[in-house]
Parts: structure tokens; C-alpha cells; sequence
């Protein structure tokens, strides 16, 4: 495993190291059958290879949603599967969650950063305001 430079590491029980903090970014490389995108440090060589379809830069809490075909999913700096890709949309996370489209378009809903279901009411939910996640109720 090549290690960027910077990284903040932690080795694990079987003496493997685990990236925890590092400066990474999305790069696209242009392929037979199209482009696919990985990142690279801040040298330009690629630390997770050119896999995905699409992109988004790592956040502060060390994410970053990655597109394959037209669903999304979540990454770690160890290009770990968070949740795999199975959203039509994740939104950015605010107070540790994302708001998430499922795979037919119908239900959003928030996970955390655990890729762990928050909410799953059949209201649009908006983003975060002092805290608390607002909801549009529809009127009948």
C-alpha cells in the first residue's frame, strides 16, 4: 500500500496501516470505454485508482461520495466501502448526516455516517437548520 505523503496513519491489530486523515483528490483518467475517476495526493499519483464513474471530494469527516453507473455510494481514505453504491443521490453530510435518494427515486431519507438509516418518513426532507433536519409535510 503506498502511503501519501502527510497521511495521518494508525496500524491496526495485524499490523496493517489505516489511513485516518490524508489529502486526497478526485482525478479523472481517461480510459478505453470512457473516463473513470480515482484520487491522487497532492504529487498527482494516483492512491485509489481510477475506478468510479464519478467523483466528489473527501469531506471533513474523511467521506466522499463515488458514483458507478448511476448510482452513488461512500468511501473512506482506504477506498473502503462506507455504503455501497446502491442511491440514486447523497447529499453532502451536514451534523454528521447525508440526506439519500433510494434506487427507484421515491423515498429520501437521512443516513448517518455509519451508512446507518436516521430517518425514513415519506416526506422531502430539506437540510439541516439550527440543528434539526427540516421536513416538507404534503398538504391533502
Amino acid at each position: 500500500m503506498y502511503l501519501p505523503i502527510g497521511a495521518e496513519i494508525v496500524i491496526t491489530e495485524d499490523n496493517k496501516p489505516l489511513i485516518i486523515r490524508a489529502n486526497l483528490y478526485p482525478a479523472p483518467l481517461n480510459m478505453i470505454g470512457g473516463t473513470k475517476w480515482g484520487y491522487i495526493n497532492e504529487s498527482g499519483k494516483f492512491i485509489i485508482k481510477p475506478y468510479y464513474d464519478s467523483a466528489s471530494s473527501f469531506q471533513d469527516n474523511g467521506l466522499a461520495i463515488v458514483g458507478v453507473g448511476s448510482l452513488y455510494g461512500i468511501i473512506d481514505y482506504n477506498n473502503n466501502y462506507i455504503v455501497s453504491p446502491k442511491y440514486n443521490f447523497i447529499g453532502e453530510f451536514s451534523n454528521n448526516r447525508a440526506a439519500v435518494m433510494d434506487d427507484k427515486g421515491f423515498n429520501i431519507f437521512y443516513i448517518s455516517e455509519d451508512g446507518l438509516y436516521i430517518y425514513f418518513y415519506p416526506y422531502d426532507i430539506g437540510p439541516y437548520s439550527a440543528g434539526f433536519p427540516t421536513f416538507k409535510i404534503p398538504y391533502k
